[in-house]
């Protein structure tokens, strides 16, 4: 269409009494470059082939002297043989057959592709790019028309001047949820910095793959796709240099080949953060196996903190970034709760608040840590409240010197929320004004903005959308990101259950949104497991840190340009993963250069 965003397509093939559903990504405009992936290898002679194309277009498959020709955007055919050339608009596309596969097929699929239990085989190579010190990850996925017991391994990466050693390449099994209808379309009216989401084409109810298990074995069903997640830690010291390996599943194996940009990735800074992981969701749903060492442990190794925003309790433990040391409020009857009624914040509760701030503002300034700490409070909380933010936050801030406050209530675009005491003002993306962005950064605040329910980082969603919402936070110039929850993990609709041809999965079901507020899974023996969303989310924090670098060396003209190129409004994204992989190039290259451009 217009914005030249990526759509989807589904074909069917049947066949001999049953119907394989076959998913990819598809076409933009009419260069259907990709639409040969898309006829599989499942169909025989006599074979039925329908599909739909979300932009009319003439295909025609070609074999034996004779030729098959579909027009407009419901396509059928016929095969007339195995193999068969294919044209779309008058250009070939190539040679195709349709037999069936024997063996075990292995290949790669980007980290933006979805795969499903019916993603047919694609590419034996994939080629990627990273900074030192950086990450890149993609997908490596197994199929076979029996069961298999597949081994794992990674060899080393080596190029002229160095080596990866296999240490640096983890492989995850990514595993299927079960969702049973399609996410709520209801959006929020306002400004959104990534256009509302339209859910990509799936199995709905069906399989999605969003769990992130380590592995060391892959065992696959006949007839079943599987993924592995295969993500590369580039060390801080490797030699620039395109690096080859190979990655092995059984007797299949990818070939991969990296290149290694001499830009080191920043350690820390970048865009301050917010994302909160509740304990007591945790212990709720994991019983005695949860272990905070090990929930922190994880968010460590993502480079994130072990924080709640919504606790009343004090984080004094090791945090590496910015973070919430309390919530502005008052667990009632033992309950987490978020606000207390606006008459709660009296002198008393003043006197009791300044008292638990006491130890643990210590702690911080022993430490040099205090310029690193938050107190949240008022959480969307309106008019009737702002008495009480000024008075809190007031006295936080005439007793505890250097110590910021954060908050998410809603205030007006005229209204600076600087002067209401607020140090760090969240906007919802809809409530988002630049007018106000000005005016709290002017008088030394910061402005961060958050999503809340509004179908982001759903699971329907495309995967390439997670990770540029850090490129446009980048181009608004925001301070920060605010998040809640990591584990949003209600019982009720997050039970364990069972599918067929299915492995043990997590309902995620439940509430407006598949996986607002559900980036993480619990695993057995208390381990935290991820999400191929949150892989893209902590790979787009690591991108907002090369921009800000790439800022740093051309400016800010040029790095607005290079993110238009990719998010050319703040209602509107390109999809392509061509068209992202090119910008990202350029943004290594940029930052690789000994000269500016």
């Amino acid at each position: 269409d217009a914005t030249g965003c990526v759509k989807s397509t589904c074909f069917n093939m049947r066949k001999a009494g049953y119907t394989v559903h076959v998913i990819s990504d598809c076409v933009t405009s009419y260069d259907l470059k990709k639409i040969d992936e898309m006829l599989t290898y499942y169909a025989e002679k006599g074979c039925e082939v329908t599909g739909r194309t979300a932009l009319p277009c003439r295909m025609v498959l070609e074999a034996g002297g004779e030729s098959a020709a579909s027009e407009g955007t419901d396509h059928f055919f016929v095969l007339p043989e195995r193999e068969a050339v294919l044209y779309v608009n008058g250009v070939c596309r190539g040679k195709r057959r349709f037999a069936p596969q024997t063996g075990t097929e292995v290949w790669a699929e980007s980290g933006f592709a979805r795969v499903f239990p019916n993603t047919p085989p694609g590419r034996k190579s994939i080629a990627l790019c990273a900074p030192r010190g950086g990450r890149v990850s993609f997908q490596l996925c197994a199929r076979s028309v029996k069961p298999e017991d597949l081994a794992l391994k990674a060899g080393a990466f080596t190029s002229e001047r160095g080596k990866i050693g296999p240490g640096c390449i983890s492989l995850r099994h990514n595993r299927y949820i079960w969702l049973d209808r399609p996410s709520d379309t209801v959006i929020r009216d306002g400004e959104h910095l990534i256009a509302s989401e339209i859910p990509c084409e799936g199995p709905l109810p069906g399989l999605w793959a969003d769990v992130l298990v380590p592995c060391d074995r892959l065992r696959i069903s006949p007839d079943r796709t599987e993924a592995l997640w295969a993500d590369i830690r580039v060390p801080e010291d490797a030699p620039p240099g395109l690096y080859r390996g190979r990655i092995f599943a059984g007797s299949g194996a990818v070939s991969v080949s990296l290149r290694v940009y001499p830009v080191r990735l920043p350690e820390g800074g970048g865009l301050k953060c917010s994302f909160s992981f509740v304990e007591s969701l945790a212990r709720k749903v994991m019983g005695k196996d949860f272990s905070p060492r090990k929930a922190a442990e994880f968010l460590r190794s993502c480079g994130l903190d072990y924080h709640d925003a919504g606790s009343t309790g004090t984080e004094t433990g090791y945090h590496a970034s910015s973070f919430v040391l309390t919530n502005a409020a008052e667990e009632e009857d033992g309950l987490y709760t978020l606000y207390n009624p606006p008459g709660a914040y009296d002198a008393s509760f003043l006197r009791r608040f300044a008292q638990r701030l006491e130890k643990p503002y210590a702690f911080l300034l022993e430490r040099g840590m205090a310029d690193k700490a938050y107190v949240y409070g008022f959480d969307e909380r309106g008019p009737e409240y702002y008495g009480a933010i000024k008075k809190t936050f007031g006295m936080v801030h005439s007793r505890f010197p250097g110590l910021k406050t954060l908050s998410t209530a809603v205030i007006p675009p005229e209204i600076c929320p600087f002067d209401m005491g607020i140090d760090a003002y969240v906007a919802l993306d809809g409530r988002l004004s630049r007018e106000q962005m000005k005016m709290q950064k002017e008088k030394g605040g910061e402005y961060w903005w958050y999503v809340c329910g509004n179908r982001r980082f759903a699971v329907e969603n495309t995967l390439i959308s997670d990770r540029l919402l850090f490129w446009q936070t980048k181009r608004e110039g925001l301070d920060g990101f605010f998040y809640w929850a990591l584990n949003f993990w209600d019982k009720e609709d997050n039970s364990p259950l069972e599918q067929e041809r299915s492995e043990y999965v997590f309902d995620i079901s439940g509430g407006p949104c598949h996986g607002d507020g559900r980036l993480l899974y619990p695993g057995e023996n208390g381990a935290i497991l991820s999400s191929p969303r949150f892989e893209q989310i902590l790979l787009g924090l690591e991108d907002h840190r090369l921009l800000s670098l790439y800022e740093e060396k051309y400016g800010a003209k040029k790095t607005r340009a290079l993110i238009d190129s990719l998010c050319p409004g703040t209602g509107a994204y390109h999809t392509d993963p061509g068209a992202f992989d090119k910008a990202r190039r350029q943004l290594l290259e940029g930052l690789g250069n000994k000269e500016k451009l």
